[in-house]
């Protein structure tokens, strides 16, 4: 067993590139914020990033990834050794980890070896699903429409996001969250319905060769129950079908089970389950 670190996303990227890919639908967020973060070192903030590979024997067993100030992301095999590998590692970085995401199984792991050694409190903030579509099915849409975001309504937009990533528990970093919507918008990433003005976003995101992921998905509280997100995410979901696409990705927060339906309805399938603790 070893454990590999790096502040370098193409160093890690070129290791982990076979893996990920091979793995697209699982592998897809890691895969798609390596990419962002190739691309700009700080689009998640202007502290350094963090990028492990751990080894069983010379198989790449687990990769784990972090952009502070957001929690680390962990991925692949259930091996304990591993794992406890990855904590030794972080410890000699001294390395602060405000909480990790990823499957149940190995996460829950890792978060039970860490209190342990470390004497610190945790809690779930948010068990997620993820689902995976191939084709939209039938349904009826409310009034509005469904377009593009505007670099123009960058202002109006911005909200929402930051809405959503307070409901998702995330940290919130005004200057952060505005220049990635900003980017994302000229990118022709961001997508709205609008019903007189704006009542919901989505973003599509971190291509793979055969997918993308749908995220963002925010729907303001006054418009809610009106059949919005699901509208939205409908047509988005069948703008990446498309473009040449053969599937899309969406993760969803199991306590919510008004969105886990909605977006059955039009043709999610659940895939795999994962959990996110924070520790303090």
């Amino acid at each position: 067993m070893k454990i590999i670190s790096t502040n370098d996303a193409k160093a890690f990227f070129e290791k982990t590139q076979q893996i990920l890919e091979k793995d697209e639908i699982n592998g897809s967020l890691i895969n798609g914020i390596i990419k962002k973060v190739i691309s700009n070192k700080n689009a998640y903030g202007d502290k350094e990033p963090w990028f492990f590979i751990g080894y069983n024997e010379e198989e790449i067993s687990v990769l784990a990834i972090m952009t502070p100030p957001y929690k680390m992301l962990i991925y692949g095999n259930f091996e304990k050794d591993v794992i406890n590998g990855l904590i030794v590692e972080i410890d000699s970085k001294n390395i602060f980890i405000p909480g990790i995401t990823g499957e149940n199984k190995i996460t829950e792991y890792f978060v039970m070896e860490w209190i342990r050694k470390h004497n610190c409190r945790y809690k779930v903030d948010t068990n997620l699903r993820l689902f995976i579509l191939q084709n939209v099915n039938n349904y009826t849409k409310p009034t509005g429409i469904f377009r593009k975001g505007e670099l123009s309504e960058l202002d109006t937009i911005y909200p929402l996001r930051k809405y959503f990533s307070i409901e998702c528990n995330e940290p919130v970093n005004d200057t952060i969250i505005y220049e990635s919507l900003k980017n994302s918008i000229k990118q022709e990433e961001v997508y709205v319905w609008e019903d007189g003005s704006i009542v919901a976003m989505a973003v599509k995101t971190r291509p793979t060769e055969n997918g993308m992921t749908v995220g963002g998905v925010y729907t303001l509280k006054e418009h809610r129950q009106k059949g919005y997100a699901t509208a939205l995410v409908s047509e988005l979901s069948q703008n990446i079908l498309n473009f040449g696409k053969k599937f899309c990705i969406l993760y969803t927060d199991l306590s919510n089970p008004t969105s886990n339906s909605i977006y059955q309805k039009i043709g999610y399938k659940p895939v795999v389950d994962s959990i996110s603790y924070s520790f303090n």
